[in-house]
């Protein structure tokens, strides 16, 4: 008799998980499993040209964002530079800064300065919020001078250039439009004079 009982038990067990719902288990593992990561969006910084002469830097500045697109007040965000190379500094030399995000979700890096050494360099920022972590890479450049002076330096070159390219096509056109084609010379060949000789 127990046996009979044992075997309709694990008959009712097989027949209750073959009868189950497909993907249910992966539904409820979702619906237990903590939301998706943060999201870092760069709002200054990204892209930025520090002058060396100047010793004009861009602070960077982000914002973090949930899954849904809302800003999150109180995340803790570290920006962290390169230890060598182009780069710089927070206050005190420090290669690391955090800070926490205000009410619109958003922060920056105060009081960065670059070092002396020219050429592109990132910006590591990570965001953790609740046992969630989300990191994003800022690209800046410490630069001798600006775009806008390399292309400036450029013109002046180029501007000669282009002026003597200018009046070479100029005489160019003049030859071929003045010169006169209605009444070519021709070029004859007589026959040949033998003279007495010398």
């Amino acid at each position: 008799m127990e046996i009979i009982l044992s075997i309709r038990s694990a008959v009712a067990v097989v027949l209750t998980l073959l009868l189950a719902v497909p993907g249910q288990a992966a539904v409820q593992e979702a619906a237990a499993a903590p939301p998706s990561g943060l999201k870092i969006i760069v709002l200054e910084g990204q892209g930025a040209v520090n002058l060396l002469p100047t010793r004009t830097t861009v602070q960077p500045v982000v914002e973090v964002r949930d899954e849904n697109d809302t800003p999150l007040e109180g995340v803790t965000v570290t920006f962290q530079l390169p230890k060598e190379g182009p780069g710089g500094f927070f206050p005190g030399r420090q290669l690391t800064q955090s800070g926490v995000t205000n009410l619109q979700g958003q922060v920056a890096a105060k009081g960065f300065v670059m070092n002396d050494k020219a050429g592109p360099f990132e910006i590591l920022v990570t965001a953790e919020h609740q046992g969630r972590t989300a990191t994003e890479l800022i690209s800046q450049a410490n630069a001798l001078q600006t775009v806008e002076q390399a292309k400036g330096k450029r013109r002046k070159w180029l501007i000669p250039v282009l002026v003597i390219a200018a009046a070479g096509a100029a005489g160019g056109i003049y030859y071929f439009v003045t010169r006169d084609t209605s009444s070519p010379t021709p070029i004859s060949i007589g026959p040949p004079v033998f003279g007495s000789p010398r």
